[in-house]
């Protein structure tokens, strides 16, 4: 179920019934602004090695981001994984990120992985669908955003998918921390992949934001 409502940004936005709205998605036209937001559309391209969504508005209380058909352009079957940053701050020492599955009926840790202490939140792998058939998918929730936090400690939490790395879906989750900077509202996230690796054309990125 879907309203038109008033926002108080100025234009109407397309709200859900869990008072979501989409603040800004990826586009292969560079200088296109979400009518709502105000907020640049990020331009994704083939090849595009940075994605940046700033000047996120602090009048929400959680974010979200959702991947659909990611993929990088590199002509090989390698998957590189998606990095990203909160601020801009590509400082060392302050990211740490877990993930793993769950065996089917009970709690015992199937798979696991982690990067700790690292200059970016370390996600999921993409590949480049021509050589293996597939792209890859996921979210990213970022709790809290606006809010100047108590602790220096931001966390974010979310999936990733993609056939070719796992039978089985992905929980990540990770922790901004090792500065009072972490505690500061989010205003920008950057994304990329590692080598310096560009994205393919048709991977899609769109930025949500809760009430």
């Amino acid at each position: 179920m879907t309203n038109n409502r008033i926002g108080t940004l100025g234009s109407k936005r397309l709200v859900n019934s869990q008072g979501t709205v989409l603040l800004a998605e990826t586009s292969n036209v560079s200088g296109t602004k979400n009518p709502y937001s105000g907020m640049l559309n990020p331009v994704m391209v083939d090849g595009q090695t940075s994605v940046v969504f700033s000047g996120i508005p602090q009048n929400f209380k959680d974010l979200k981001f959702v991947f659909s058909d990611m993929a990088h352009n590199t002509s090989n079957s390698t998957g590189y994984r998606l990095f990203f940053n909160i601020n801009g701050d590509t400082t060392n020492n302050r990211y740490y990120t877990r993930a793993g599955s769950q065996v089917s009926g009970g709690n015992t840790s199937a798979t696991q992985w982690n990067a700790d202490n690292t200059t970016a939140f370390y996600w999921g792998y993409v590949y480049r669908p021509e050589n293996v058939g597939w792209t890859a998918m996921g979210e990213l929730n970022i709790p809290r955003y606006s809010t100047n936090l108590t602790w220096n400690v931001r966390q974010v939490n979310g999936y990733w998918y993609h056939i070719n790395q796992m039978t089985t879906p992905f929980l990540y989750a990770g922790y901004y921390y090792n500065s009072a900077d972490a505690a500061k509202p989010v205003t920008s996230v950057t994304f990329n992949l590692e080598s310096s690796v560009g994205f393919r054309t048709g991977s899609k990125i769109s930025l949500y934001a809760t009430s």
